[in-house]
């Protein structure tokens, strides 16, 4: 396979794109440059491409997930003809950058994500370690939480996190274990938990038992748990009762699923279904005023942390259900692939990105979803399986 500076400008813009939250946020205290930047890095593809000396497409018909992004993107046209916004048309961009990923470029910027994983990942561990040395955090929801370069965006960090764990996994499983795997997933599973991520790490954990159970849960891993729970007895349990997740959980169970954050999500729900027309049942309000929608009700910009949510309301009934077939077309592809080690990395990222990733507002930090999608198309469409 060729790979071309190209190819590696490309990888450099999705590894550099997440550090803008911690320049918006920390460093110039310009929120709008997120929205700014979602814009640019979608055009900063395109430049790429019309600069390249060929444009690669993948050779796919279209199929349920491109229909959707193009549907997405379709409304998001017509209701921008009607009421124009420029946080909307970044909105807009993101979804032209998945589309885009589906049919140009996909291959070549999969093996380099998954070829430089480790370094990608200690890069992101880096800043997370410091932050956690420095007690650069910051107190949400009863804890304190880690966001490495997400800046005040946890949940953000904790996607990219799951997603490049489960690139790392695959490595480990298909081309074995070394030092500096084992130092990056040791200390990415502790920087997880340190994001607070409820949905993040129970769900990596819960996925990763799942796929790799029989590998995990041997007499001589059981025997070596048994030890290492019983001699560090004492520093682990001053260590997980003093960590912002346990401290998340604990009040989950003391106050029921009505928490601070898990109410506020409720209520979302609850006010936006109110607040819809017979028209907007089936058409929605158009892709990317759900925040908007939400700053007209309450006075403030609120994320719809559920999808299903986000495109009835955004897209009506008419764009869920293409929604959903996107979700039940990915899932039945993935059972199909025959390669086990890709197999069980793509039940990890859809696990954890499309299912767990959607509380998350897995759309929203669009790098870990837009890594996750073009693995998952590149994979269940090769040669051996494309449609």
């Amino acid at each position: 396979m060729k790979i071309r500076i190209y190819d590696f400008l490309i990888c450099c813009t999705i590894v550099i794109a997440p550090f803008t939250y911690m320049l918006a946020f920390k460093y110039t205290n310009t929120a709008n440059l997120i929205d700014l930047y979602r814009f640019g890095f979608t055009c900063l593809i395109i430049l790429q491409l019309i600069f390249s000396h060929k444009i690669y497409l993948n050779k796919v018909k279209v199929n349920p997930s491109i229909l959707f992004f193009i549907l997405v993107i379709l409304n998001g046209f017509i209701f921008n003809l009607l009421y124009l916004q420029v946080d909307n048309i970044a909105s807009l961009a993101r979804y032209g950058l998945y589309l885009l990923g589906l049919i140009v470029l996909r291959k070549k910027i999969v093996f380099l994500l998954i070829n430089y994983i480790e370094q990608i990942l200690f890069i992101f561990l880096a800043v997370g370690v410091i932050q956690v040395i420095t007690g650069d955090t910051y107190y949400v929801n009863m804890s304190n939480r880690v966001a490495g370069p997400y800046y005040l965006h946890a949940s953000g960090f904790s996607l990219f996190l799951v997603t490049t764990l489960s690139i790392l996994l695959y490595k480990i499983s298909k081309d074995g274990l070394n030092f500096f795997r084992f130092i990056c997933f040791i200390i990415g599973l502790y920087i997880l938990l340190r994001t607070g991520s409820r949905a993040g790490f129970i769900g990596f954990l819960l996925s990763v038992i799942l796929v790799y159970g029989k590998k995990i849960f041997n007499k001589y891993t059981i025997i070596a748990l048994f030890l290492f729970l019983f001699t560090f007895r004492n520093q682990l349990l001053e260590f997980f009762f003093d960590n912002p997740l346990l401290k998340r959980i604990i009040y989950l169970f003391n106050y029921g699923i009505f928490d601070a954050s898990s109410n506020e999500r409720f209520d979302i729900i609850i006010r936006s279904l109110n607040e819809l027309d017979t028209i907007q049942w089936i058409f929605g309000i158009g892709i990317g005023y759900f925040d908007n929608f939400q700053e007209l009700m309450v006075g403030e910009r609120i994320a719809a942390h559920n999808n299903f949510l986000l495109f009835f309301i955004e897209g009506g009934f008419f764009l869920l259900i293409f929604f959903i077939f996107h979700l039940i077309w990915i899932g039945v592809k993935i059972l199909k692939i025959k390669n086990i080690n890709k197999k069980k990395l793509l039940i990890l990222l859809f696990l954890n990105i499309e299912l767990f990733g959607l509380i998350n507002n897995n759309l929203y930090y669009f790098i870990p979803y837009f890594i996750s999608l073009i693995i998952i198309h590149e994979f269940i469409l090769e040669k051996n399986g494309r449609v």
